[in-house]
């Protein structure tokens, strides 16, 4: 990395931290939000306002408070995990799942963690049938620490959660935190039997339409008849 280090940049979109705030509210509702915000030297509205940015010495300082507060270690891999989740960046999860497909939305990945974070430039490219590798590389003066590195892949995993896929496989063979000088991740990812069904479903319904409607020039035959038995076939 070079340049200076500059912990006063504005980084880190609001909607990061409203994540976290929303995993506590959800799973850790036994902590006071405004006591843990308060020691974080952070405002609610400014959690609330979408067009706020947190610098990165406010970040680590609100992660150090969030491991003391709930005592768990993995708590930025979480928060990423739990973008998944409806209750969390609702918009977000709805925008994934109008993508075609999982590799698609893989695809992207780069592009909408763009939106979230100006301490690193996200790429993403595919790089077989079910597998994408996505690298992030630091802008200059920026210095990240390994809880955000935690985070990213936990939102890698919130991907194919969001697509009812198995939790991916995440190979990490280079880390800004190892030596490296970006950090490399390769996700592989294997379809569940939920999301096989579905697009079985999504296939077999218009040729049972069209299948429906050709048997139902057969005199005697029903078309809504043979319609409704199918669906409920496949349902």
């Amino acid at each position: 990395m070079n340049g200076a280090v500059r912990e006063d940049r504005p980084l880190y979109s609001s909607r990061i931290t409203k994540n976290y705030i929303k995993l506590i509210q959800h799973k850790y509702s036994y902590i006071n939000v405004n006591e843990l915000l308060r020691s974080a030297g952070i405002e609610p509205f400014q959690v609330e306002d979408e067009g706020h940015w947190f610098t990165q010495k406010e970040i680590n300082l609100f992660h150090k408070r969030l491991r003391e507060f709930t005592g768990n270690k993995d708590i930025a891999r979480e928060a990423g995990l739990y973008a998944a989740s409806p209750e969390a960046m609702g918009d977000i999860r709805q925008y994934i799942l109008g993508l075609a497909s999982i590799a698609t939305a893989y695809r992207l990945a780069g592009e909408m963690s763009n939106k979230f974070s100006r301490s690193a430039v996200y790429t993403s490219m595919r790089t077989g049938p079910e597998q994408v590798e996505v690298v992030v590389t630091p802008n200059e003066g920026v210095q990240e620490e390994p809880f955000q590195c935690e985070n990213r892949k936990g939102w890698l995993e919130s991907i194919a959660k969001i697509f009812n896929y198995k939790l991916p496989k995440i190979e990490h063979p280079d880390c800004i935190f190892q030596g490296g000088k970006v950090c490399r991740y390769i996700v592989s990812w294997k379809k569940s039997r939920a999301a096989v069904l579905k697009k079985t479903r999504n296939i077999a319904l218009p040729l049972l339409i069209v299948a429906s409607f050709l048997l139902s020039l057969i005199p005697g035959i029903s078309f809504f008849a043979l319609l409704s038995g199918s669906i409920a076939f496949i349902a």
